[in-house]
């Protein structure tokens, strides 16, 4: 929940962490949802299981090849829940589609066109910088992560 919109409505105000990693050692943590930039995912997803917490992280699970398969032996060798986020994906509409595709009722189909609003001047991650997003306030250091990833 946007930490400037609720002011208390929902119960006492969210901590908030500096540092992912205090967020994971804190004992009355049980789950994470993961939304970082991407190439934080895998690592902060594998932080968190072994700190044993439940993980919903966002896609893409990981930023390289080997990271993924690190994440997913530390995940199988764990006894957390870990789910991937894939928006969509489980729509019944989608489903639907996809037997109605499959039992043939369109006839043979030679042209499919998707479209999304989230990438042009209208769509809904277009959005100003909030004013008080600069140097003084984001830690860019550890935002950006290190640079050998």
């Amino acid at each position: 929940i946007h930490r400037e919109g609720v002011n208390g409505t929902y119960g006492p105000e969210p901590k908030r962490y500096l540092n992912y990693k205090e967020l994971l050692a804190a004992d009355d943590v049980d789950a994470v949802v993961i939304a970082s930039p991407d190439h934080w995912h895998g690592t902060m997803a594998m932080d968190a299981i072994k700190a044993g917490k439940h993980v919903y992280l966002e896609k893409p699970m990981t930023w390289t090849v080997p990271e993924t398969y690190a994440l997913r032996d530390i995940v199988k060798s764990s006894n957390r829940v870990f789910q991937l986020g894939h928006q969509n994906r489980q729509i019944e509409a989608y489903e639907r589609a996809r037997e109605i595709i499959e039992k043939g009722l369109l006839g043979p189909i030679s042209l499919v066109e998707t479209g999304t609003n989230r990438n042009d001047p209208n769509g809904a991650w277009v959005y100003a910088i909030h004013p008080d997003g600069n140097e003084k306030t984001i830690d860019w250091k550890q935002f950006e992560g290190d640079p050998d990833r």
